[in-house]
């Protein structure tokens, strides 16, 4: 069980990491704009994922100007940036999310699975990265499957768009 596990979420840190490059690229020019001028990046998340989204605020490797919301904050600005995670059974809250950063005509980049993105119309600005999770990993005797990787690929993603941003201002300074 644990093998397959492993393996299981091995593959989806693989295709993390190796298919969305361009994509970690956007998001991290989109993101180093808040928080390398005079913007904010506000991190939310859905109940599911709040630990995951506190953890990555609170990462050493996380930006400086990283804040985490419950909700977003009604004075939020153009300059300002919103990072949402989210999982494909709460899209509505991500949508209304969105929607309010939106309306304050600031971008946003989402980490989710791929279903959202049929669910939430992104502005051209906006960036969607797929955590590749779609259920749980490991098959039981009667068919389920357990093991819901979600919380995991969503910290992956955000320690490694997290990666991205340090390169790009290393790249910026030198």
């Amino acid at each position: 069980m644990m093998k397959i596990f492993a393996t299981q979420l091995q593959g989806i840190f693989q295709s993390i990491a190796t298919k969305q490059e361009e994509a970690f690229e956007d998001a991290s020019r989109l993101l180093l704009q808040a928080v390398s001028g005079t913007g904010t990046l506000y991190v939310a998340a859905v109940p599911p994922l709040k630990g995951t989204a506190y953890s990555l605020c609170s990462h050493p490797d996380a930006p400086e100007g990283i804040v985490y919301t419950d909700s977003i904050p009604g004075d939020m600005q153009e300059t300002d940036r919103l990072l949402l995670l989210a999982d494909s059974k709460d899209s509505n809250e991500i949508s209304s999310w969105h929607k309010t950063a939106a309306q304050a005509a600031a971008s946003s980049v989402m980490i989710g699975p791929d279903s959202g993105k049929d669910q939430i119309e992104l502005d051209p600005l906006d960036v969607w990265l797929s955590t590749f999770v779609r259920g749980g990993l490991v098959p039981s005797d009667t068919g389920e499957k357990h093991g819901d990787p979600t919380a995991l690929a969503a910290l992956f993603t955000g320690q490694l768009l997290f990666l991205y941003m340090q390169e790009m201002l290393e790249e910026l300074s030198s």
